[in-house]
């Protein structure tokens, strides 16, 4: 008897079978691919110098990505928000 996907990973494959039908087997296979973690308030995800080895997806919240010019002016170069 199989397992269900992890409840933590129903958002993630609500998203995606908008787009591609996933079998309760291709389901499992695929959400034991991801794993959640909890990012806090005005934690960094990614910064200079550092190689990112993972996607995102965002369950709950927002993120946003920017970067500081020479003037320490911010400027946001994109948004994440929830699926």
């Amino acid at each position: 008897m199989e397992k269900p996907p992890p409840d933590n990973h129903a958002p993630l494959l609500r998203y995606v079978q908008n787009f591609v039908p996933l079998t309760k087997k291709e389901a499992l296979q695929f959400s034991s691919s991801f794993k959640e973690i909890k990012i806090r308030k005005r934690q960094f995800i990614v910064q200079p110098n550092f190689i990112d080895k993972h996607r995102n997806f965002v369950i709950k919240g927002a993120f946003r990505a920017y970067a500081i010019d020479n003037d320490g002016q911010e400027h946001t170069l994109q948004f994440a928000i929830e699926n």
